[in-house]
């Protein structure tokens, strides 16, 4: 073991000293690339992280800086880190024309500022950057309602709570929607009736 460790050592101060001869930008993204590989390799993720920063910097569309920075928060629970991967790669599925690819970085940033960070505005903030994009997404809605139903904003939660109905028709969540927009009525509004 320690003899692998020594190759790796002698192999990443190689690969610093040729990060030094090459031009700043982009020719230096396949050697950060492997210096981040490296060092998660030796289960060094702080190391890794900042050269897949770095690796980022250089090639701000690359994929695998985004890909491996991305794995290693969630893996180290670095949610605000996490996050700003998830709004970049946002960014990126934006300007691709990739709706799909936003919407579904979007909706996960939302998550996490609900479910790890406990930050129901700044989820919110993350629907609401869906829903600019895809006004008719049910779900999307829904979980609006639930957090302005959270945060004590009724008549928010009672007006995203209408959008989604009419958007639902007849599909089954019609029917969750409704007793959803009942409860909100009688609970926050205090009017049983409706």
């Amino acid at each position: 073991a320690g003899e692998i460790a020594d190759l790796a050592a002698v192999l990443k101060e190689t690969l610093v000293r040729r990060i030094e001869t090459l031009p700043p930008g982009p020719a230096r993204a396949p050697v950060l690339a492997k210096l981040g590989r490296i060092a998660e390799e030796q289960g060094l993720s702080d190391e890794a992280a900042q050269w897949y920063e770095q690796l980022r910097e250089v090639a701000p569309a690359g994929e695998e800086g985004l890909d491996r920075l991305e794995a290693l928060y969630e893996a180290d629970q670095k949610w605000f880190d996490l996050i700003t991967i998830l709004r970049e790669r946002a960014e990126l599925s934006l300007a691709r024309g990739d709706t799909q690819a936003e919407i579904a970085q979007l909706r996960r940033a939302a998550e996490l500022f609900e479910d790890k960070l406990g930050d129901t505005g700044q989820a919110a903030q993350m629907l609401e950057r869906v829903l600019a994009r895809d006004p008719e997404n049910v779900a999307a809605l829904s979980k609006l309602s639930r957090l302005h139903e959270l945060s004590g904003q009724w008549d928010a939660c009672l007006e995203v709570l209408g959008r989604a109905l009419g958007l639902a028709g007849t599909r089954p969540e019609a029917a969750d929607l409704h007793f959803h927009m009942g409860r909100v009525r009688a609970e926050g509004l205090g009017d049983p009736v409706g």
